[in-house]
């Protein structure tokens, strides 16, 4: 009685003090950012959202004409994980054995399929009812643009031909000048705009009921209209209402049966127990088993992520990106059916404790696949938007590379022509079918700059260099900035208006440790969103990378593989010998070597891996010899010492892994260095 009697006066209290009126279960009245999850655009669940751009993609597992016309073929999309949730990769089609009724059948089309490479449809599911409100909302507009930032971070390692959908359950728009959504909503109809569909976790208050069942089931009506045989369905949910729960048990089975990839985020503080006021705020807690339940029921995976005011949504982003690393990966297994049978099963021969999920792919999704043009693997622009004939670009497994040809001296080769280069396509020599020396092409630039502890006198003149060399660059080239330091923030996205990116140079603050690593590899998901032949990463820093996830070797790999060419200025001594200290937290304690000492071999190590430079600066001074590399990587720009080579690449129907080496060459010449990309997706099989 007296703990009822004092969350009485607590709430009279604290009702008295806000302007808009208060009951024993008001949210805080100050108008919220909500960090996620979503926004409804639809006014009830027989309302569909507005469609949006949709630029679907080839698939890249279409069986040849001849296989894919023969009457009872059947194809499985197949996803097989280990114990522990974790595709397992690198399988054979000897390792399959497949079933059509109760008899064996002959594997007639086998390929393995990558996230790199295999587009998704993918329906999130977005819990919005009430008691998610202290678990996605955010009250300070600093921490909801940190939140922002890691969010679209992670959603950047999307392939830019998946398909998003989003679902409500529940919510309330901030902005009352829209029409409220419904119990559920279907908030965004199937779309390859990813920035649109990610806006929609944006915009609306938790509040209402939770309806999951209903949730769940407009995201399984909605998958059934998806493009592609590779589907997903993300549900976020605290998990906390049993009786939703129980309700959504037969909706799970059905995505179990399906072979729907399934992910459960659960959000919230598993350790929160009710308080004084949390007839006031809600409850931050989330109900673990619950969530664990509702993925076992439908056959995935859950994940977990802290209430996004406690960490900034970084374990949300993290959950983001898990499913971004495990989604798609998995074999196209394609048999012929005798008809009137029961659906064919797939099975692994040697593997007893993998768990294998086979879906059917309709017939009418690869039939309306295979009506769609096959898209350049690299589109070039130029000045002039020159890009190879339709003819040739519609062409089934067409791929265009970018390539620098360099002297032993470092120096550029322009104005070489078709017949100088030989191309071979894993081993076998292949026509150029189309050639352009592309010294006019617009470029993609990112510019990644170290925000670390040891920075802070180091970026007065990193500002100003960067300024002018923004400034510098053609008016046509798309920019991108993204600071790191113990993590990667990304302050300005893909812009050709470049004075917004100079404004944005007003946010470098030196802070914490250095995350090199893990910066570059966002740069590269940002450069490949851009359609420019030409791609570049500047990477300016002091010291060596000590906080990153990522590998030097990896790294390495990665940029080599992308064909970015990566131009870094280390800015110290790469002789002093590295210190004995202790990282605390953002701290470096008693570390001097390390805190003069820059990595320039692995800086080296980028700028080589596609034809970069590399320059290392002892001290920064006044920044004059910094605005001086910053100048001579803008003149190379300016050059734009490029060929684009357009070729036709064919594989066999049983080609197994997801990338096919490549090798470009100028024969006489074998003192020349080419640079590009050494290895190519896999294109889509011929017809």
């Amino acid at each position: 009685m007296r703990q009822q009697f004092v969350e009485r006066i607590l709430v009279a209290l604290i009702c008295a003090r806000l302007v808009a009126g208060c009951g024993a279960t008001t949210q805080p009245a100050p108008a919220p950012q909500v960090a996620a999850p979503t926004e409804a655009a639809a006014g009830s669940t027989e309302t569909a959202a507005v469609p949006a751009s949709l630029d679907l993609c080839r698939l890249p597992d279409l069986p040849p004409a001849g296989i894919l016309s023969r009457s009872g073929y059947t194809q499985l999309d197949v996803a097989v994980t280990d114990s522990s949730g974790a595709p397992i990769a690198g399988l054979s089609k000897t390792d399959f054995i497949a079933r059509s009724g109760a008899k064996p059948a002959a594997i007639t089309y086998f390929r393995q399929e990558s996230r790199l490479t295999t587009p998704v449809s993918l329906v999130i599911v977005g819990d919005v009812s009430e008691s998610m409100y202290r678990k996605t909302v955010v009250l300070s507009a600093d921490e909801l643009a940190k939140v922002r930032n890691g969010l679209n971070q992670a959603a950047t390692q999307l392939n830019d031909c998946d398909e998003v959908a989003v679902v409500l359950i529940g919510g309330t728009y901030r902005r009352t000048t829209q029409a409220p959504p419904g119990p559920v909503t279907l908030a965004q109809s199937f779309t390859t705009n990813h920035s649109l569909a990610l806006s929609k976790m944006y915009s609306v208050l938790p509040s209402g009921q939770k309806l999951l069942s209903d949730g769940l089931r407009l995201g399984v009506e909605t998958l059934s209209g998806a493009h592609y045989p590779n589907r997903a369905l993300i549900l976020m949910t605290d998990g906390l209402d049993k009786a939703a729960l129980d309700q959504s048990a037969s909706l799970l089975a059905q995505v179990r049966q399906s072979g729907v990839s399934f992910w459960v985020i659960g959000i919230g503080d598993p350790e929160a127990r009710p308080g004084i006021l949390s007839k006031l705020r809600g409850d931050t807690g989330v109900d673990v088993e619950a969530v664990k339940k509702l993925a076992a029921d439908g056959g995935g995976w859950a994940l977990f992520a802290k209430p996004v005011e406690s960490d900034e949504g970084a374990s949300l982003a993290a959950a983001v990106t898990t499913i971004n690393q495990q989604r798609g990966d998995g074999y196209a297994i394609g048999i012929d059916a005798s008809p009137g049978t029961t659906a064919p099963t797939v099975a692994l021969v040697n593997h007893p404790d993998a768990v294998v999920r086979a879906d059917l792919v309709p017939s009418a999704v690869l039939a309306e696949a295979a009506k769609r043009p096959a898209k350049p693997g690299r589109e070039v622009g130029t000045a002039k938007e020159v890009v190879a004939p339709e003819k040739i670009r519609d062409l089934a497994g067409y791929t265009e590379v970018a390539a620098t040809v360099v002297k032993p001296d470092g120096s550029y080769i322009d104005g070489l022509s078709k017949r100088d280069f030989s191309l071979s396509v894993d081993g076998a020599s292949q026509p150029i079918d189309f050639f352009d020396a592309g010294q006019e092409a617009p470029a993609t630039v990112g510019i990644l700059v170290d925000t670390s502890g040891s920075m802070t006198p180091k970026l007065p003149q990193a500002r100003a260099a960067i300024e002018k060399f923004v400034k510098a660059l053609d008016p046509g080239d798309q920019v991108f900035l993204f600071a790191f330091s113990s993590k990667t923030f990304l302050l300005q996205a893909l812009t050709t208006d470049h004075d917004a990116l100079i404004q944005r140079l007003d946010l470098l603050h030196a802070y914490g440790q250095t995350a090199m690593f893990d910066a570059v590899l966002a740069g590269i998901s940002e450069a490949q969103q851009s359609r420019n032949q030409t791609k570049v990463l500047l990477v300016i820093t002091d010291g060596i990378d000590n906080a990153s996830s990522a590998s030097a070797d990896a790294v390495v790999h990665a940029v080599r593989s992308s064909g970015l060419i990566v131009y870094s200025i280390g800015i110290g001594d790469p002789d002093v010998p590295a210190g004995t200290g202790v990282a605390i937290g953002p701290f470096i304690v008693n570390n001097v070597g390390d805190v003069e000492r820059v990595d320039a071999v692995t800086l080296a190590r980028l700028a080589s891996a596609n034809g970069g430079k590399s320059y290392i600066i002892h001290k920064v001074g006044d920044g004059a010899a910094l605005e001086k590399a910053c100048a001579e990587v803008a003149d190379d720009l300016h050059q734009r010492h490029l060929y684009a080579i357009g070729f036709v690449a064919h594989t066999p129907a049983d080609y197994a892994p997801p990338t096919i080496p490549i090798a470009l060459q100028v024969p006489a010449h074998t003192d020349y260095r080419v640079d590009a990309p050494k290895t190519i997706p896999v294109p889509s099989a011929a017809e």
